[in-house]
């Protein structure tokens, strides 16, 4: 089966097939809403549909990426190849997409297409969404668009149904294990993922299992600095159950209270970890071979979870449920905390 980007992907292979399809028969879209995580491989696949349709060799790999069409698309120094960004802002406004719209109507300078990268669409205001919707419906003939964003549900309705949406692959951990440590990344990387490997293998383990399907955020979580936050989450996840191993109440509060986050998204993002570790021993109960998202030890999460009533796994699991949905609805950071670590 051919694929689009051959070796250059990892992951998304049905996808990466009907991309191949659709550009050697030339029904691709004029817009496509690329849906992913950050470090998913969403760039790298916009990369490679634009280059396999600008690659100046005629052979059965899409693109060859050795031309120089292909380079230069790759290295970023393809003039016909533009990315509209929020910069510094918080949100993409209108002014970055106005700017983009007066560029429209020049044509290419190297490629037979020019084509727009619009990175961070799910910060796109209504106004930069309304007018990039202006955009879509009579685009030039020479014009493609990469829409990449984490949920395409933030955009509008109106967008969606104008592009067509791409979903990156979630990728195995023992593909991205595959790949760290393999002649497919860079030496830099290469080395560092081995190195901790043999040296730390339970933070090797520990970068497979955050990297949540990631291989961009696998590299990033290679560095020290960049890995420890997510330690110091799973620490805080680990003792939160190991006192539900005992008893609870009062303790509970007094102990825990004043170790949880007191910002609001990054308290949020602590609860979702312990979401999954009792999401981990709760599938235990059913099956010893379920497949972990949190623990990196199968056996020491067999034994936390063997230590703890199922009724009581699933009872704090809903409790944690409802105190994110409550954060994320603007409920009081402390009160709702004190609400979650009474009910545990």
């Amino acid at each position: 089966m051919s694929l689009l980007g051959g070796e250059n992907i990892i992951g998304s292979q049905a996808l990466r097939a009907r991309l191949y399809s659709d550009i050697k028969s030339g029904s691709l879209a004029h817009a496509y809403i690329i849906e992913g995580k950050p470090g998913s491989g969403r760039h790298t696949l916009a990369k490679n549909i634009i280059a396999a349709l600008s690659c100046l060799n005629d052979g059965d790999a899409l693109p060859c990426g050795t031309c120089h069409n292909c380079r230069h698309i790759f290295e970023d120094k393809c003039p016909d190849v533009m990315y509209v960004s929020r910069g510094d802002k918080a949100s993409l406004g209108i002014e970055p997409i106005r700017e983009m719209r007066s560029s429209l109507l020049t044509v290419p300078n190297d490629l037979e297409l020019k084509h727009f990268i619009i990175e961070d669409a799910d910060t796109m205001t209504v106004q930069a969404q309304n007018a990039l919707l202006l955009t879509l419906e009579q685009p030039p003939s020479f014009v493609s668009f990469f829409i990449i964003c984490e949920n395409a549900r933030t955009l509008l309705e109106t967008i969606r149904s104008r592009a067509p949406i791409l979903r990156v692959e979630h990728i195995a951990k023992d593909r991205i294990d595959k790949f760290l440590t393999s002649g497919k990344a860079d030496k830099s990387i290469r080395d560092a993922a081995t190195a901790l490997k043999r040296g730390e293998p339970n933070e090797y383990e520990t970068v497979l299992m955050a990297s949540d399907g990631s291989i961009g955020r696998a590299i990033s979580l290679l560095s020290p600095k960049k890995r420890k936050p997510i330690s110091d989450r799973r620490l805080l996840v680990s003792y939160a159950i190991e006192r539900l191993c005992g008893k609870a109440g009062e303790r509970l509060i007094l102990t825990l209270l004043p170790e949880f986050p007191q910002k609001r998204d990054e308290l949020v993002t602590q609860l979702e970890d312990l979401k999954w570790a009792l999401r981990d021993l709760i599938l235990l109960k059913k099956s010893e071979d379920a497949p972990l998202c949190f623990y990196a030890d199968r056996e020491t999460a067999l034994d936390i979870s063997s230590m703890i009533p199922e009724r009581k796994l699933i009872s704090a699991f809903d409790q944690t449920s409802i105190a994110v949905d409550s954060l994320l609805k603007n409920a009081n950071v402390r009160l709702t905390m004190i609400g979650l670590l009474s009910n545990l």
